[in-house]
């Protein structure tokens, strides 16, 4: 790993928080991430979050059974077992002492023993809760819970099965301090990134060659990669929601949206800026970008303990439908009648304002649940206009608290005057 170790205060009490909800005589078993092959080697590893979650394990083929509270164990983690030719080939693997540090789980096993064990507490627990997120359920991969639940369904037709999905998604949306500061630490190391490219960016780049000084900085800052495949889309291309190639040359008149953020200890940033390519915005680029940002003000306002996203997304809506006929783009008549079967806004301003944050970019949590202090999510209001040649989005990762809430980007550089002196003082 490349950031310092994080206390194993925070998994043990994330661990006694699940086991708090787990019946009596249950068990939770918690898969670690698959590892997927590329040709004869493996993709970069990621952890299972849900995994992470619960013992700050990063290692593959990594297992966990969690007791219901009545036990007299709170948890069994399983790791790999090492030997000289797998070190020889991957180096060295964590001993079941580093695991017990990492974790301040007591009990390791070898990965070897996972199925064993399980049938053996099957004799004495017949609740077992399994972990099959929504993504899970719409992927076609048969991931280790799929895999596992085949399994316990063959040979234990009698075992009830639960999705403990619900119970991760009630505790990870809620952060405890230390997750707050490791998210921050990743939106700082996103602020940085974004200055670097406020230097260098100019006409006649190729959009990758921006994403390649993401790159470069988040890696100098310690951090594992991008929390997601970035966007770098100058011109039209930043009308396309989620436009990856990254290859165009970037044109002189271009304005350019960019969707990025660090991943620092598993912890995810997520922030969109727009840039001029000349260093100067058109007049016409001020006027979309500064409709967008009232209503990113505004919307700020609204993310406080007792909304929903669902709830204020519909004002941020109204906001820019007054921004969108200022600017000539709609009609009261499109107001009253709607665009193609939908409200008028939607042609230019089609996705939610907000998503929730944490160990993963779009992190658990759905649109109608009630927001309480330390949920982080994001604020991100855009405007695409295609037959302008550009769209501009805003985005910024907001805490709620008890009284309102605190944007913690509020340093990456966003007024129109910042964003373009810097880009003159480079």
């Amino acid at each position: 790993m490349r950031y310092p170790p994080i206390s194993n205060d925070l998994f043990a009490r994330n661990r006694a928080k699940f086991r708090a909800l787990l019946p009596e005589n249950s068990i939770a078993i918690v898969c670690g991430a698959d590892q997927v092959l590329r040709n004869d080697c493996y993709y970069r590893y990621r952890q299972n979050s849900d995994f992470f979650y619960l013992t700050g394990i990063e290692q593959e083929d990594s297992f966990l059974i969690l007791f219901s509270q009545e036990a007299n164990e709170e948890a069994i983690l399983f790791v790999r077992e090492s030997n000289p030719l797998l070190e020889r080939w991957e180096g060295k693997k964590l001993t079941a002492e580093e695991a017990t540090g990492i974790s301040r789980i007591s009990h390791i096993r070898s990965s070897q023993k996972i199925v064993q064990t399980i049938f053996e507490l099957l004799q004495k627990s017949p609740t077992v809760f399994l972990n099959r997120s929504a993504l899970q359920r719409k992927n076609q991969v048969l991931t280790r819970e799929i895999r596992l639940s085949k399994l316990l369904r063959n040979q234990y037709p009698h075992i009830s099965l639960q999705n403990a999905a619900p119970l991760f998604t009630q505790l990870r949306m809620i952060k405890e301090p230390e997750e707050l500061a490791l998210m921050q630490h990743a939106c700082n190391s996103t602020e940085r990134a974004f200055r670097t490219v406020l230097k260098h960016t100019h006409a006649g780049m190729r959009e990758y060659e921006i994403e390649a000084l993401l790159w470069q900085s988040f890696i100098g800052e310690g951090c594992e990669s991008h929390s997601f495949e970035p966007i770098v889309a100058a011109g039209e291309n930043s009308c396309y929601l989620h436009y990856g190639k990254n290859n165009a040359i970037i044109n002189p008149h271009d304005s350019i949206l960019i969707d990025f953020g660090a991943e620092y200890a598993n912890y995810a940033a997520d922030c969109t800026r727009v840039i001029p390519a000349s260093g100067k915005f058109t007049d016409r680029q001020k006027l979309v970008y500064n409709a967008v940002l009232r209503v990113f003000y505004f919307a700020r306002t609204l993310i406080t303990a007792g909304a929903s996203i669902e709830q204020y997304h519909k004002r941020v809506c109204e906001a820019m439908q007054e921004e969108l006929l200022q600017l000539g783009l709609i009609s009261t008549t499109d107001v009253k009648h709607g665009i193609d079967g939908k409200a008028a806004y939607f042609k230019y301003f089609m996705h939610n304002t907000s998503h929730f944050i944490g160990l993963d970019v779009h992190d658990v949590g759905s649109r109608s649940d009630i927001l309480a202090p330390n949920m982080v999510v994001s604020c991100e209001p855009g405007l695409y206009v295609p037959q302008w040649g550009f769209g501009v989005r805003l985005e910024s990762d907001i805490v709620v608290t008890e009284h309102g809430n605190y944007d913690m980007m509020a340093h990456i550089p966003i007024e129109i005057e910042e964003i373009e002196t810097l880009m003159h003082h480079a």
